[in-house]
């Protein structure tokens, strides 16, 4: 389970009885980069970028039985196999689609005597668009809408200050 810490800044009742949650807490999470803790982050460019977009902030909503206070702390989570089998779909499947195209098409292009280098790319092109789509539509219809919804694991505890005596 890939887990993160944010804080709740709105919650919504349902009134579906119907739904296993009772609430959709809306959580906000801060986009993280590993930069800060590198030795030579003062030399590198990537530092630089990363800190320009380092205060970004994401906002993802989650369902809960649980209930909760906007400026709570909370801990969610999303299992890893969700996101290893969507960056595969997104990433490598277009990708290898893309390839497996233009050699299919630049193989059938030299068994014709036909020079023409353009229907290499126009396979490229084709073959990438397809896998794009089928990616989609696996998302979409191949899969189970609940496997990537963020689940709510903790409801942290509020932090009370000591006063001294």
């Amino acid at each position: 389970m890939i887990e993160e810490q944010g804080v709740i800044v709105a919650v919504e009742p349902l009134a579906d009885k119907g739904s296993d949650a009772n609430y959709i807490f809306w959580v906000e999470t801060q986009i993280k980069t590993t930069c800060s803790a590198c030795h030579v982050e003062e030399n590198c460019g990537t530092s630089t970028v990363a800190k320009a977009f380092s205060k970004r902030k994401n906002v993802v909503s989650v369902a809960s039985v649980k209930q909760a206070n906007v400026g709570q702390q909370v801990k969610i989570g999303i299992p890893e196999n969700t996101i290893v089998t969507g960056s595969l779909m997104v990433y490598m499947l277009p990708l290898v689609l893309a390839i497996l195209a233009a050699v299919v098409v630049d193989f059938t292009a030299q068994r014709l005597l036909i020079d023409a280098e353009w229907l290499t790319i126009l396979g490229l092109f084709a073959g990438g668009t397809m896998g794009f789509a089928f990616a989609r539509w696996w998302i979409k219809n191949g899969t189970n809408a609940s496997d990537y919804q963020v689940t709510l694991l903790q409801i942290l505890p509020e932090h009370i200050p000591i006063k001294e005596v």
